[in-house]
């Protein structure tokens, strides 16, 4: 092995383990965000929980395990009540996304060593309007990327195609965090579209960055799939807690991410 190669690994498992040690102290924001994590989904849990008893109606007293195939089977012979159901979920979604989007600025300050509640305050109040604004960008960004990859493999299989686009929205995600990194931290351009963009250049110049991100990114969406087994293979019977569990998991492997992000923009600063 090279001495090129060798630094060069030596300074990516540097910044994954800087980004680790940020991660773990500063338990408060995991545990907090968890909670918050909790609330919103019984939020839309209850709301989606509406829509299904209104959808099964006189039919409630199905085993629970029947009951969601029946919910699917009447979302397909009745287009609005499933469009009732789908906007249930929706919402929720929509309503985590937003309060991530929101909060960001505050997990990205603490990561970055603020402590005092004034100056996580300051900050992340400060640089809210200017995350909503690299967010929008950056959605662009990210809506031109998956297109260049499908219209590149295109002529794939299936699921080479869906590889390849997945592994191009996780590398999407990195960069994303970059940019309010940038932002946050590091007073970059608030409002220009260039910001994004760089967040972009930066990932794909570093594989220290980009590689342990993609695979935290693949980890969470492990985590959620497995959460989305247990929910269905324990409908009605299982423990909610195993579910909490992962959520913390996977929440914890994305403020890691960002940890990591954070610990390389520190390094050069």
């Amino acid at each position: 092995m090279s001495a090129a190669m060798h630094a060069a690994m030596h300074a990516a498992m540097r910044t994954v383990v800087g980004g680790l040690r940020r991660l773990l102290g500063a338990p408060g924001l995991w545990l907090g965000s968890w909670g918050l994590m909790l609330v919103i989904a019984w939020s839309a849990g209850a709301h989606v929980e509406v829509v299904v008893s209104a959808l099964l109606g006189p039919f409630d007293a199905l085993d629970p395990d029947a009951m969601v195939f029946a919910v699917i089977d009447l979302m397909r012979l009745h287009p609005a009540a499933g469009a009732g159901f789908s906007m249930a979920v929706l919402g929720g979604t929509v309503t985590s996304a937003l309060a991530w989007v929101v909060l960001s600025p505050l997990v990205i300050a603490r990561l970055a060593g603020h402590r005092s509640a004034e100056a996580l305050g300051s900050r992340a109040l400060a640089k809210v309007p200017a995350v909503v604004v690299q967010s929008l960008w950056h959605g662009l960004l990210r809506a031109v990327l998956m297109l260049a990859v499908v219209m590149a493999a295109r002529s794939l299989p299936p699921l080479a195609l869906a590889i390849a686009a997945g592994l191009a929205w996780l590398c999407a995600g990195v960069a994303l965090d970059a940019t309010r990194v940038a932002v946050v931290e590091h007073d970059a351009a608030p409002w220009h579209p260039r910001t994004a963009w760089r967040g972009f250049v930066r990932v794909l110049r570093r594989p220290r960055l980009l590689i342990p991100g993609v695979l935290l990114g693949l980890g969470q969406l492990a985590t959620s799939a497995t959460i989305l087994w247990v929910g269905l293979a324990g409908f009605g019977g299982g423990s909610p807690w195993i579910p909490r569990i992962l959520a913390l998991v996977s929440l914890g492997l994305g403020l890691w991410r960002i940890g990591i992000v954070v610990e390389d923009a520190a390094a050069d600063a």
